[in-house]
């Protein structure tokens, strides 16, 4: 005798295909839509509904060649679980519940490859087969599935049944197949389906070859969780943000190495609507969230529900950098992998995507939070070249919030976030207003005439050339003065043009711009009758084991910075083929150096007043150079008026005497051997 609801479902759904055949027949097509649009997603919707029932554990097993097992230890189907099922578009999950799914139609999806379905959940037991319908449904050749409930007629598979119901397992489905494709899905099955799951933590997929997955949270603190996901002991670690509420149904999963952040690979940054979708994100992370998709859940749509989501992810980004700014500390690293976001800058044609979406939400709310720690007024951030007091002495004349790059220090990467989010350097115009007063350091003004002669390319309009003259940012030979105080007498100081014409793509730029604010070629020191700008050579000098030798010479300048003299440095030596300088990228060394033989080596500088007084490295630092060993060196390095000395240590992580020091998390070090080079600076 057929279960009383199953009967009643039965009879209503076959009183309506004998009254309206069309609407039927067009159930029936309906059907083959959502299968062919769900094509490869089947498995993912029966673990998405295992899910919501609660489930920790989801089990596919093979019985024969075409037939499988799907099972799950969840809540078993009840009487509006049934009828839901067999209606379309007309789940008892809703929206803006708890669940993941809410059309109601993901389970039809099943039809891409399956001829029967038997179903055993709770007191319920029933049969989906479209064979068993038409003989129901007199004279209609095209019937739907997953409509009509019968009479259970898998009883070859109770032994099956009650095997599983002895484990634990409380919904168990068979499925018939016709095709390969179930089978293909589950060896195809991405692990990262699991990541945002609510409830199932294991899955068993015992088919050829046989493969488990499971994950394990582990929350550290009230933000935060890592989530270690498992593929047949293949250990992948997430660092995933906790929902504040319920209600908040978002979360941010960032890769994890087991001390800190780093980049997930590029098609694992895509953003999941529960599951993964083909929607990849410039940020290398992953996202989850109520985003809407189209019917396949491969693309997501934008529309209002969207734009929630999207808002919310861009919240929880928000609480973890404020989180970074109260605590002084960036343990994880969350600033680095921010800095990669963007937008997409053809979406103006192509039209907006969702990572355009959540990257302008993530932007504009971070750029709120930094006003409202900062203050409202004008913020600014502080150059890389222009020291902290000339910094402070610019934004206090002028009466601007500054962000100094003492965060830099401490919270790597933050600035560039903050970059990214669309504050800005301070102006070269605030600056030339602050200098008409203050006399800055001789490295600020160097890069306030540089970032001047960049800009001039474009122009110079009367009020910013007026600032130029007005300002104390030229160094002649006399001293610092402004531009309308300089007499015809007055020389450029070689040293100062000889660090801004090093800095510029041609020394044309440089005598341009001179002369469009006023000075007169004959004042350039380039132009000075046999006195062109200085030219230094070096020979080297043997301090410690080893004696390096070089004949090169006019590459050492003592204006230039401490790391581009020690760049020059490792240019001259034979086993080198090119240097580059990586100081501001925050990578933990300045100097990326390709060798003749196809390697690389990475040094970071560290000047000293004298070689042998104490030198300290970052945790950064210490990281990198744990990671790359033998090819990480410390560049130490003295440099005077006349000369410049480096000793070189490789591998100083492990050839160095370090004490870590609590305060900073740096690492010191007042004993270093290592090769010494001194060159003379003419």
């Amino acid at each position: 005798m057929l279960d009383s609801i199953i009967q009643v479902i039965q009879k209503q759904f076959l009183n309506e295909a004998i009254s309206s055949p069309l609407l039927f027949n067009d159930l029936a097509n309906m059907e083959k839509y959502i299968s062919e649009s769900y094509t490869g997603r089947s498995l993912i919707e029966l673990l998405q509904n295992a899910d919501d029932a609660r489930s920790t554990r989801f089990l596919i097993m093979p019985v024969d060649d075409h037939t499988y097992i799907v099972a799950n230890d969840g809540r078993p189907f009840n009487n509006d679980d049934i009828l839901a099922l067999c209606r379309s578009g007309a789940s008892t999950k809703r929206r803006k519940g708890s669940t993941i799914g809410f059309r109601g139609i993901g389970f039809k999806s099943v039809v891409n490859y399956a001829e029967c379905v038997h179903l055993v959940s709770g007191e319920i037991r029933t049969t989906f087969s479209r064979e068993l319908t038409k003989t129901v449904v007199p004279n209609m050749n095209d019937v739907p599935m997953i409509r009509i409930p019968h009479e259970f007629i898998g009883q070859k598979y109770l032994s099956h049944v009650e095997l599983l119901q002895v484990q634990g397992y409380t919904t168990v489905f068979i499925f018939e197949v016709k095709s390969h494709s179930l089978l293909d899905e589950i060896r195809n099955f991405n692990i990262h389906s699991m990541l945002f799951l609510q409830s199932v933590t294991n899955i068993i997929m015992n088919v050829q070859p046989s493969k488990s997955f499971s994950t394990k949270r582990e929350r550290i603190n009230d933000q935060l969780c890592i989530v270690s996901t498992e593929e047949d002991e293949h250990l992948t670690k997430w660092l995933v943000t906790v929902p504040k509420s319920c209600d908040e149904k978002c979360s941010i999963a960032f890769k994890y190495d087991g001390n800190k952040i780093i980049d997930a690979d590029a098609d694992e940054s895509v953003v999941h609507s529960f599951m993964p979708t083909e929607d990849c994100l410039s940020i290398r992370f992953k996202v989850n969230g109520d985003f809407s998709t189209d019917p396949s859940r491969k693309k997501v749509v934008i529309d209002e529900d969207t734009k929630h989501a999207a808002s919310l992810c861009a919240a929880i980004i928000s609480r973890l950098i404020n989180s970074i700014l109260d605590k002084g500390i960036d343990e994880f690293g969350i600033a680095h992998i921010l800095c990669t976001a963007k937008r997409d800058p053809l979406a103006h044609i192509r039209g907006e995507r969702v990572n355009d979406l959540l990257v302008s939400e993530t932007q504009s709310t971070i750029k709120a939070l930094i006003k409202k720690k900062y203050g409202e007024k004008d913020l600014v951030l502080q150059p890389s070249e222009m020291s902290d007091d000339d910094f402070n002495s610019i934004v206090s004349y002028c009466h601007l919030s500054g962000i100094s790059r003492q965060l830099e220090k401490t919270i790597p990467g933050l600035l560039n976030l903050f970059q990214s989010c669309g504050l800005e350097e301070i102006s070269i115009s605030d600056c030339l207003s602050a200098m008409s007063e203050i006399e800055c350091s001789e490295t600020t003004r160097e890069y306030i005439t540089i970032r001047a002669i960049n800009h001039a390319r474009l122009g110079l309009s009367s009020d910013l050339k007026e600032k130029l003259t007005t300002a104390k940012l030229i160094s002649f030979t006399g001293g610092v003065v402004p531009i309308t105080q300089a007499n015809n007498q007055s020389i450029v100081a070689p040293n100062f043009e000889g660090a801004i014409v090093d800095a510029l793509t041609t020394a044309s730029d440089y005598s341009s711009f001179m002369k469009a604010i006023g000075i007169k070629p004959e004042q350039l020191s380039m132009n000075q009758k046999g006195k062109a700008a200085p030219v230094h050579s070096f020979s080297a000098a043997s301090i410690s084991t080893q004696t390096s030798s070089f004949s090169k010479n006019n590459v050492i300048k003592k204006w230039r910075s401490v790391e581009k003299n020690v760049a020059a440095v490792l240019e001259l030596m034979d086993n080198v083929a090119s240097v580059t300088d990586v100081s501001l990228q925050n990578l933990g060394y300045d100097l990326e150096v390709l060798l003749t033989n196809g390697k690389k080596r990475y040094y970071e500088v560290k000047s000293v007043e004298s070689l042998g007084e104490m030198i300290s490295i970052t945790n950064n630092e210490y990281s990198t150079g744990m990671h790359y060993k033998k090819e990480y060196y410390l560049a130490i390095a003295h440099q005077s008026e006349d000369t410049i000395s480096i000793c070189f240590v490789p591998d100083p992580i492990n050839n160095l005497m370090l004490t870590k020091r609590v305060t900073r998390w740096e690492w010191i070090c007042d004993d270093y051997e290592g090769e010494v080079i001194t060159t003379n600076m003419n």
